[in-house]
Parts: C-alpha cells; structure tokens; sequence
C-alpha cells in the first residue's frame, strides 16, 4: 500500500511536469499555478514542490491544520516524506500549534513553512526528521 501511494505520487508530479501544474495528490481535484516559472515539477527540489503546493493550497491546509486532519494535510505529510505510521502524531502536533503556524489571518504560506519547520526541529519527534531542511 505504502508502495502504490508513493507510485501514485510519482504519477501526478510526472503528469504535472508539462503545465508546471501541482497536483493535490491525495484527490482527483487538482490545483495549479502557471506562474511563468519554467522548472518542471519533476526537476523542482522536495521543498520547492513542498512550498508551491503549501501556497496553492494555503486556505485548505489552515482548515485542515485547525482540525487535524484532511486530505489537504495529508497531501502534505505525503510531500514532507512523514510515515504512514507517524501521521496522527503529526497531525496532532500541528493540530496544536496552529497558532504558531498562523499567529495571524495574513500569514503567508511561507510564513507557516518557517514556523512549521521551527516547531518541528524543537520538538523531539521530529526534530530529526524535518523534511523542510
């Protein structure tokens, strides 16, 4: 299973590659950004793909966060590599720092990426394994 989630992964970045479209991996909706930048998904670092979808989808993920789970915030444990098994954890760990994800209703999506990947690297269980080094 772990195996078909990552092909399926691999599957809409390649597909996205040509428009330089992000593609929601978790649903069949699709959300994308043609904004003149002619890298193609496939050559664009982790964090990069990472960034453009957190911008794309920025309404969505505060929902998602502000709950703790959904198939934006998931789709975004895909992108940061986070294991199926370690998501809950995950999920209640920015669950619960929402606010310092979004100390205000103009946060950027860049903004959130900094505070996330600080609250990540303070705190033990995933301070090893931040995916937006």
């Amino acid at each position: 299973m772990k195996t078909l989630s990552k092909l399926a992964l691999l599957s809409a970045l390649a597909l996205s590659a040509a428009a330089c479209t992000v593609i929601d991996p978790s649903s069949s909706s699709h959300s994308s950004s043609s904004g003149g930048d002619s890298k193609s998904a496939s050559l664009m670092s982790r964090e990069q793909r990472i960034a453009r979808f957190t911008e794309n989808n920025l309404d969505h993920l505060k929902r998602d966060i502000s709950v703790g789970q959904g198939e934006y915030l998931s789709s975004l444990a895909s992108l940061m590599q986070i294991e199926t098994a370690q998501r809950p954890a995950f999920f209640a760990f920015v669950q619960g720092n929402f606010t310092r994800l979004f100390p205000s209703a103009q946060t950027r999506a860049a903004d959130m990426l900094a505070a996330l990947d600080r609250e990540m690297r303070a705190d033990p269980r995933f301070a090893e394994r931040v995916a937006l080094n």
